[in-house]
């Protein structure tokens, strides 16, 4: 009798994990959606958390050393020769790999809150420099990739903010790095896409009225491709 009643609590409280695993099935965040399949680990599916906290680490690293770069060549476009030199200064400080929660803090309020805004290409003159229309050109790219990168951080970020690290993950330095970064981050990436958003709007206008062939994606993703972007994001850039 006792094995019975054993029996069947086990088999209602596994009811009620069945149930509550397939209400969590799919969670949606404002701005992000995340799904989670049915057969996932405790960590969001879609592989370790090292290995989240690796691609989270690239994306994040890569997005703004893209977005900083691309400020400095419009800084150097539009003339503010001194302001492009420092940007691009920090930019080179920025690895592809990895990036620390001190690093990315001081670099997302270099490039929301920079003095240097899509406004400015109302001022610049119709007749532009070879190199200075180059120079656009490039930050055109430099923004895409960024934009790319970006959103890919944020879903991660998303993830790693919810996952349920065991204790080899709490030992493994990489993941709570990326951890920090990612609590920082779930708030800030959005306005920096939204910046990314506002300055290739802002030059592709001006690429078109200036009669200025703008760059193709296909540009963007050789670039993005030279810069170590690992093989299955280059299949996910965009095509347009």
């Amino acid at each position: 009798m006792r094995n019975l009643v054993d029996r069947r609590t086990f088999l209602s409280s596994s009811a009620v994990l069945l149930i509550g695993s397939a209400a969590a099935g799919q969670i949606k965040i404002p701005g992000v959606d995340v799904f989670r399949p049915a057969n996932t680990d405790n960590n969001g599916g879609d592989g370790s958390l090292a290995d989240k906290a690796k691609s989270f680490q690239r994306s994040t690293a890569s997005g703004t050393k893209n977005l900083v770069t691309a400020l400095s060549e419009v800084a150097f476009a539009t003339g503010q020769k001194e302001e492009g030199v420092r940007l691009k200064a920090q930019a080179d400080s920025l690895r592809w790999e990895s990036i620390s929660q001190d690093q990315f803090v001081s670099k997302n309020q270099m490039i929301v809150d920079s003095s240097i805004r899509p406004e400015v290409l109302a001022g610049l003159s119709t007749n532009l420099s070879v190199q200075a229309q180059e120079e656009l050109k490039q930050s055109f790219i430099h923004f895409k990739i960024g934009a790319f990168n970006d959103k890919d951080a944020a879903t991660i970020a998303q993830k790693l903010a919810t996952a349920m690290p065991s204790p080899a993950d709490l030992a493994n330095g990489m993941v709570a790095s990326a951890t920090a970064v990612a609590k920082t981050a779930t708030g800030a990436l959005p306005r920096q896409i939204a910046t990314s958003v506002s300055w290739m709007n802002a030059l592709g206008q001006y690429f078109k009225v200036h009669g200025i062939k703008m760059p193709t994606a296909a540009d963007a993703q050789q670039v993005a491709a030279a810069q170590g972007m690992p093989p299955d994001k280059l299949a996910e850039f965009p095509k347009s």
